[in-house]
């Protein structure tokens, strides 16, 4: 069985970003993660290849603003 490493807090964060995306859905969500193998990716993806993946306008704008977290 191979080995699972843990998580980053960086790449738990877009986990929950993404899980978080109005209107985004289980579905649409595990269809980009296999398009782009990983929810950081998603959401460094453009708007143009979201759109690409199947994402509406609006949702696939929503999606490649982006997100970002700081230490506050």
């Amino acid at each position: 069985m191979p080995a699972v490493r843990e998580l980053t807090r960086e790449e738990e964060l877009h986990w929950l970003a993404l899980k978080m995306v109005p209107g985004l859905g289980m579905r649409r969500a595990a269809q980009l993660i296999q398009k782009f193998k990983s929810p950081e990716a998603v959401f460094q993806a453009t708007t143009a290849e979201l759109e690409a993946a199947g994402m509406l306008g609006g949702l696939a704008r929503s999606i490649s603003s982006g997100c970002s977290f700081e230490d506050g």
